[in-house]
């Protein structure tokens, strides 16, 4: 599309020619493709803040279907001065002076426009019959391109939370690999879950999901935060949250939890020899500092639960307190209990 853009406005002899896309749903734009002439001193559409209310402005101004917008002389400068002040002062302040602007449009919908500016006015309803021809081609290209876009997103993305799914989260972190970025990947899961479904249903379960998510995209976003980072759900109830840069630890204290859970394969290693202990020691330090219990998984020997006690940690869970067992073997279990024989 770049050099297509780039032939359209050598052809309308133009300094400028771009195509710009909408977004109304997220109210934002963005430049699918621009060409400048060579030393132009225009300034750039991306150079002016909250453009996009500018762009969207054009959509009153186009009216009909067939319309356009075409300034050539002092008299539509003034006239586009009363029109719409805000796009008049971009206009001035980019160094433009002359406009033939189109909108692009797929049915009754407006994707996007098209505009050449700053060209000889002598040639101005050339340059208007070549934008008007251009405007059937690039209106088909985007509405493809946006239906593209548009697979991708609902390939990568989590259709309950809205997240990058675990494909997205593949991708990511396999281009970060790829550029040599140093980056910490934090697994995250909700405590207590399955419960959540088994005594509220399946609906009160995916409300959770949707408020952890909301919760996780509130940190993600947070400007005071200044490290790269990048949550995505992985799959039930599991999240992973990637941070890179050099600041990945401090960031860590943003992270909207309660408790820190060490996995099986730190616990395995636990009393194999001192520096695995104190590597889990660590660990367990860190979490106390941003104030997180600190729950070990995978405890299976009586020689872990003391090496862990050693270290302050805080809760434990695994085979050390028994092994899955049926529905009739836990029904009995609990009639001994409470009938006093265990």
């Amino acid at each position: 599309m770049e050099n297509v853009i780039s032939e359209i406005r050598q052809i309308c002899k133009a300094e400028c020619c771009t195509v710009l896309l909408l977004n109304n749903d997220e109210e934002n734009y963005s430049i699918l493709a621009t060409d400048f002439r060579e030393n132009s001193s225009i300034k750039r559409v991306t150079e002016f803040k909250d453009f996009y209310d500018i762009a969207s402005s054009w959509i009153d101004m186009i009216g009909s279907e067939n319309d356009c917008v075409i300034i050539q002389d002092k008299n539509d400068m003034d006239y586009y001065s009363r029109v719409n002040n805000p796009w008049y002062l971009t206009l001035v302040e980019a160094g433009v002076e002359s406009v033939v602007l189109f909108p692009l449009r797929q049915g009754h919908e407006i994707l996007g426009f098209i505009w050449a500016t700053n060209f000889d006015t002598n040639d101005t309803m050339r340059i208007k019959e070549t934008l008007e021809l251009t405007t059937f081609f690039v209106s088909s290209y985007i509405a493809r391109y946006k239906v593209l876009k548009r697979l991708k997103h609902m390939s990568y993305t989590d259709a309950l939370t809205g997240l990058p799914n675990r494909f997205a989260c593949t991708e990511y972190i396999a281009d970060l690999v790829s550029r040599g970025e140093k980056f910490a990947a934090v697994s995250i899961d909700i405590n207590h879950f399955k419960s959540i479904n088994d005594t509220l249903g399946l609906e009160a379960g995916n409300h959770v999901l949707i408020g952890v998510a909301e919760r996780w995209r509130s940190v993600y976003n947070d400007e005071s935060i200044a490290v790269p980072n990048y949550i995505t759900r992985i799959n039930g109830d599991e999240f992973l949250l990637v941070i890179w840069g050099y600041s990945s630890l401090s960031y860590l204290s943003k992270i909207p939890a309660n408790l820190l859970k060490i996995d099986k394969s730190f616990i395995d290693r636990i009393n194999t020899n001192e520096s695995s202990k104190q590597y889990v020691a660590a660990m367990i330090s860190m979490g106390h500092i941003m104030g997180l219990e600190v729950i070990s998984e995978g405890v299976e020997q009586p020689e872990q639960i003391e090496a862990l006690r050693s270290v302050g940690c805080d809760l434990i869970q695994g085979f050390i307190w028994g092994r899955p067992m049926s529905a009739e073997d836990v029904g009995r279990l609990v009639a001994d209990i409470t009938s006093g024989k265990s």
